[in-house]
């Protein structure tokens, strides 16, 4: 089963629902995050650059991921999840910015 972002938002009201079906949550993970052999690997972190917009229009580009999440004090998943959210940054050194994935 191929996972799509319609897929990640069931999963996300599916785990903040108290009674929500465990069958259909472990499914959808598996289908998110479980190996599959038709996907290319996934080795873009080095070489993916990311910008950070802030409320005040300052703008900071980094080259890859790698060197956005030391600058930021955060983790690469907090940054994918914020730039596929499109929310802005609550914690780290850039707190406030919204991320952008510049080549997914």
């Amino acid at each position: 089963m191929m996972a799509n972002k319609e897929d990640l938002y069931r999963l996300e009201k599916l785990v903040n629902t108290p009674d929500a079906d465990e069958d259909e949550i472990r499914v959808l993970r598996k289908a998110l995050w479980g190996k599959s052999y038709d996907r290319p690997k996934q080795n873009r972190y080095n070489s993916t650059p990311v910008r950070f917009t802030f409320p005040d229009g300052e703008v900071k580009e980094f080259s890859t991921q790698r060197e956005a999440s030391e600058m930021s004090g955060l983790n690469k998943w907090t940054l994918d999840r914020a730039c596929r959210l499109q929310i802005p940054l609550k914690k780290g050194n850039f707190a406030g910015a919204t991320v952008e994935i510049l080549s997914q």
